[in-house]
């Protein structure tokens, strides 16, 4: 049975929570909104067309344009964003991992 080091818990909270909190709350959040982003941007072609029939606002070459031109850039960025969301996930639990094993001796 391994034994549980005391000032190692101790010492893993406060460093978490001053240090480790803010980084991670950071990033989780970044990574949450390039997700939201880029699926709103394949979304904005539908949005503009709707928009359009429904009245909203008049129907341009220029917003269905910039709207197709978005959802490429999103098509384009979506590998990327998967990579890193993988990455960012590994990361994360190599992190829980490590504090595992400071805190048992």
């Amino acid at each position: 049975m391994k034994k549980v080091n005391i000032f190692a818990v101790v010492g893993l909270f406060f460093f978490n929570l001053v240090i480790m909190l803010g980084a991670v709350i950071t990033i989780y959040a970044f990574l949450a909104s390039a997700w939201i982003m880029a699926i709103s941007f394949i979304a904005s072609p539908a949005l503009v067309v709707l928009a359009a029939l429904s009245g909203l606002q008049a129907m341009t070459v220029l917003n269905l344009g910039v709207s197709i031109l978005l959802a490429g850039l999103a098509f384009i960025s979506l590998p990327l964003l998967k990579r890193i969301s993988a990455l960012i996930i590994t990361l994360s639990k190599q992190y829980i991992d490590f504090n595992k094993d400071v805190i048992y001796y």
